[in-house]
């Protein structure tokens, strides 16, 4: 892999109780609200569940990819959304989420401002990041990278949701 990159663990959220495929539809829908135009983000068909960056301002490469995978145990393989809206089937248990972080293949960096919104949208459906896990260690990500070239000595402030 050449170029910037980002691969390593992600923010750790508490969960005040059981999601659903309806909560994970109004994190969705709460990244296109904080994120705006030009921002598209999906289910991932993914084993361990995960919700993946499909567009974004200045995409230039076909092959980017840019996800946060959830680490559940009880992720449906997704063959059709339709069924999430509203949705209640758990899709993950446990009082702690442990994400990882992707972005390969000329897809642009995790930013600090990036997971600042993730958090806020986890928000909505009762999770709250573990503070020391707010952003990850600069020695996971790429020397190139927004968040490899420096150490984040920025906090989390808490933003309206």
């Amino acid at each position: 892999m050449l170029g910037a990159y980002t691969c390593c663990p992600g923010p750790v959220y508490t969960l005040e109780r059981e999601l659903t495929q309806s909560d994970v539809i109004i994190v969705i829908d709460a990244l296109h609200e904080l994120f705006g135009q030009g921002w598209r983000f999906e289910l991932e068909s993914i084993t361990e569940g995960g919700i993946q960056v499909v567009e974004w301002p200045d995409r230039e490469s076909t092959d980017a990819f840019k996800t946060l995978r959830l680490g559940s145990s009880q992720w449906p393989w997704i063959t059709c959304v339709d069924g999430w809206r509203g949705g209640t089937e758990i899709v993950f248990t446990g009082q702690v989420m442990r994400t990882y972080l992707k972005a390969f293949y000329e897809a642009p960096c995790w930013t600090v401002g990036e997971l600042e919104k993730w958090h806020c949208a986890w928000a909505r459906v009762g999770a709250k990041v573990v503070r020391k896990s707010l952003y990850p260690k600069h020695k996971y990500v790429s020397r190139e990278g927004c968040l490899g070239n420096k150490p984040v000595r920025k906090r989390f402030r808490d933003v309206a949701v």
